[in-house]
């Protein structure tokens, strides 16, 4: 029972410190997370796949693997975007920097977060991950991005619309 009696103390006082620091331990978040409006967007991004130069329809996926897939795209697209900067290099930046040595930082970074010399990998990724549904050797995939921004004339206006190609590497 001392034990016990001991975890939980040694648990408030942990929280209690994480609070005071500012840092998001579960189960307890700070209300800091949703205290900010979200700002609209003036343009919003839709991604899309071409395999070997067709549209593919992810339907015959199961949601579990559509959810991932689109997951990792917006990921891939968002990284891309912020010019191969991670959001997670971000906030291990701004919650460590000045509190270890910069060769540790350095090491967390590269462990956790993608380099840009890495991008090519994710094409090949994709490529085995699609693989796995698709009786048809994979050839080329192309991400299709699509900007549209919206009107409270019209729902929504086409901006522009562009291809990158992610496999084969280039």
């Amino acid at each position: 029972m001392k034990r016990l009696s001991l975890f939980f103390i040694a648990f408030i006082l942990f929280q209690c410190f994480f609070t005071y620091k500012g840092v998001e331990t579960f189960p307890f978040l700070n209300y800091g997370m949703y205290s900010a409006p979200l700002n609209k967007p003036d343009a919003i991004d839709f991604l899309s796949l071409e395999v070997n130069g067709k549209d593919i329809n992810l339907h015959h996926l199961s949601a579990v693997s559509v959810t991932f897939l689109e997951y990792n795209l917006n990921y891939y697209w968002n990284w891309v975007g912020r010019d191969y900067q991670s959001v997670v290099e971000k906030t291990i930046r701004s919650r460590f920097e000045g509190r270890l040595s910069k060769a540790a930082l350095e090491g967390w970074i590269r462990q956790l977060c993608n380099a840009p010399e890495q991008e090519k990998a994710f094409g090949i990724w994709l490529a085995n991950y699609l693989q796995a549904s698709f009786t048809d050797p994979i050839e080329s995939i192309d991400l299709k991005i699509e900007q549209y921004q919206y009107h409270s004339q019209s729902p929504y206006k086409l901006l522009n619309t562009h291809v990158r190609p992610l496999y084969p590497p280039r």
